[in-house]
């Protein structure tokens, strides 16, 4: 099969599914409406009728599905198009993964949080305390419009079913009275001295005792106390139980940006240069230097490229050159366009340097080689060097051949610099050295990412990778 055949096949596929899913909610939609009328068939009597139903059902037939490949049927070449494929998920002849039978019998139910409409009587107060909160609150109001849906979920609590309000503000699980008294039997009350308040009430309230109780739904299962509240208010289902079934998903509090910058100031400052690094530019002696033509900028920029010429050598990154040197380039003058100060940037044309030095052949990652190391990770952060390339200093005999010409004269970097063919290489291995032995942490280029299962590996890992760049790295 080709390239286009299978983009195609793709296509048909993906269209197909978005069909499938449309026609099967607008089925759903349909069927929550009552019928309000039946009317019998009777056969048209006028023939002007009788064509106008013949083409009704033509278009019906027109736009049936295929058992076998899930498109309109019939084909329009005649020939249905998962004739002689193989099904990707019974592995058997004649048919797609998308409308397999087999997939549909052993397909189970997923487990999902549905939407009850509130009314008057339900959760009138299921409540918070000094100590445990339960907040469920319920809208009453006259006006139609007013809607209020709320996530509810089918548990069995003992082997009894309830259907509980999830309430992630909620610190404890609730069932009223008469869920209770339901329940066959019913397990034994004991007493508390937990004091329950409802959402802005300052009213305790009334507690019969508490239980403890397995709670499952079809797939989790988890135990957890349960208290019993007087009356007739509702059940409520804590976030932390909802966590454990899996109803919600866990929610983690994250480090403050404040306070790991407080704690590694010197790292998130100025532009850093790694320690006891130098990067060697290895050239090829039988190519021929070059010394190209000076390229003259425009009048209007030049006060812009001194001053971002300063600014390099008061960050060291680039040095005067005094002397006669074999390479020469010129530079190219670009904007930055997210700028609002109309700062430049000074661009070198490494080209024909290029062609001289030799590549150092280091292996740069990919997304799909990090996949594997990302998995099971549930918290993430990124580090961006600031250019980072920069930050690795060039021995001094492999400087000439950066040197670039201005019309104040001759500048080197002293710095790796943009444009050059290893210095993508050169720069990856060089962060990946400096990283070894951390788990957790990779980089691609100058972007780090630090992972871990839990939020407290997470921090523990962010802290190691930033101590090691405090420690390696001078400012």
């Amino acid at each position: 099969m080709s390239l286009d055949e299978m983009i195609k096949e793709a296509r048909s596929l993906e269209l197909s599914d978005k069909n499938a899913s449309e026609i099967e909610q607008s089925a759903k939609h349909n069927n929550s409406y009552n019928t309000y009328a039946i009317r019998q068939k009777r056969k048209p009597n006028h023939p002007q009728q009788r064509q106008s139903t013949n083409t009704y059902r033509q278009s019906q037939q027109k736009t049936r599905s295929c058992t076998n490949c899930g498109k309109e049927y019939p084909h329009l070449n005649g020939q249905c198009p998962a004739a002689g494929k193989t099904c990707n998920f019974c592995k058997k002849k004649n048919h797609f993964k998308l409308v397999c039978r087999s997939k549909r019998k052993q397909s189970k139910p997923v487990h999902t949080v549905g939407t009850d409409t509130c009314s008057d009587s339900e959760i009138s107060g299921n409540e918070r305390s000094s100590n445990e909160f339960a907040f469920g609150l319920a809208i009453n109001s006259n006006k139609p419009d007013i809607s209020c849906k709320r996530p509810t979920i089918k548990v069995k609590v003992e082997g009894h079913a309830l259907k509980m309000l999830v309430d992630t503000g909620s610190s404890i699980n609730v069932i009223d009275e008469k869920a209770y008294n339901a329940m066959k039997p019913k397990p034994k009350l004991n007493k508390t001295d937990t004091k329950v308040y409802a959402y802005g009430s300052t009213e305790a309230v009334k507690i019969t005792g508490q239980f403890q109780a397995m709670i499952e739904t079809q797939d989790k299962f988890t135990t957890a106390m349960i208290y019993v509240t007087k009356g007739n208010s509702g059940n409520l289902l804590s976030y932390s139980t909802s966590v454990s079934l899996q109803a919600v998903p866990e929610i983690y509090s994250m480090t403050s940006k404040s306070e790991i910058c407080e704690k590694f100031p010197k790292v998130f400052t100025g532009i850093g240069k790694l320690k006891d690094t130098q990067i060697e530019l290895f050239v090829d002696n039988t190519v021929q230097p070059v010394v190209q033509t000076h390229r003259r900028i425009p009048f209007h920029l030049r006060t812009q490229v001194e001053i971002e010429l300063k600014r390099l050598e008061d960050m060291d990154i680039i040095e005067k050159v005094d002397g006669p040197t074999e390479w020469v380039s010129p530079i190219v003058v670009a904007p930055k366009l997210k700028s609002k100060n109309n700062e430049i940037r000074i661009c070198v044309d490494m080209r024909l340097p290029n062609e001289a030095i030799k590549r150092t052949r280091h292996i740069i990652p990919t997304i799909d080689d990090l996949i594997v190391d990302l998995n099971g990770s549930k918290i993430f952060s990124k580090l961006d060097l600031n250019q980072g390339y920069h930050q690795l200093e060039i021995l001094k005999k492999s400087r000439n051949i950066t040197t670039f010409t201005i019309h104040v004269g001759l500048r080197r970097y002293k710095r790796l610099n943009f444009g050059l063919t290893c210095a993508s290489e050169v720069f990856q291995n060089a962060i990946r050295t400096s990283l070894e032995g951390l788990e957790g942490v990779q980089n691609i280029i100058d972007d780090i990412i630090v992972y871990g299962n839990s939020q407290e590996q997470h921090d523990r890992r962010l802290a190691a990778a930033l101590d090691v760049y405090r420690k390696k790295a001078s400012h």
